[in-house]
């Protein structure tokens, strides 16, 4: 998804996602906006596989097979195998991985491969606030955002496995 915010994407249910566009639809409450601002992201057709394997329950993004959503503490639990491997091979420099450290790498990786900063902005939901963007520019940058995902998925070539993630020992 381009490292969304987990607060975000914990919210997202069937109703977001629109199956013919591939398009999710977040809810960006961040910031003093009294109403969230909407959020579409593009997700490639590795993203809607791994999203139908969560489950069929309402939450898209889960690890109980969508009864309830992933929030900030299961993933700090799910982070914890890749914290201890990253930590034994010496590649964590003082502290812990984080999601978002997830967030600036692909940022700083996105930007690396050429894409802008305005469609980097949009994707990641940063800055979206101003006069320009909350009045006039309406355009969603909907096939941008998903050329950059495209550009991150073969950056992960030959691509990773993906590991389910270990139940929660409360939701076991």
């Amino acid at each position: 998804t381009g490292a969304q915010r987990i607060a975000q994407l914990s919210r997202a249910t069937r109703a977001d996602f629109d199956a013919d566009a591939k398009v999710m639809r977040l809810y960006d409450k961040k910031g003093r906006r009294k109403k969230p601002r909407e959020h579409d992201v593009p997700l490639i057709e590795e993203a809607v596989l791994a999203m139908r394997e969560m489950g069929d329950g309402p939450y898209l993004f889960t690890l109980t097979h969508g009864a309830t959503p992933a929030g900030i503490s299961g993933m700090g639990d799910a982070l914890d195998a890749a914290n201890e491997a990253m930590g034994k091979a010496e590649e964590l420099p003082g502290g812990r991985f984080t999601a978002r450290d997830l967030r600036r790498t692909v940022e700083t990786r996105l930007s690396a491969e050429g894409v802008s900063l305005e469609d980097r902005s949009h994707l990641q939901s940063h800055g979206l606030s101003g006069v320009q963007n909350r009045h006039y520019d309406k355009y969603k940058r909907i096939n941008e955002a998903r050329a950059a995902l495209e550009k991150l998925r073969l950056l992960l070539d030959p691509p990773g496995k993906v590991l389910p993630f270990p139940k929660r020992r409360s939701e076991a």
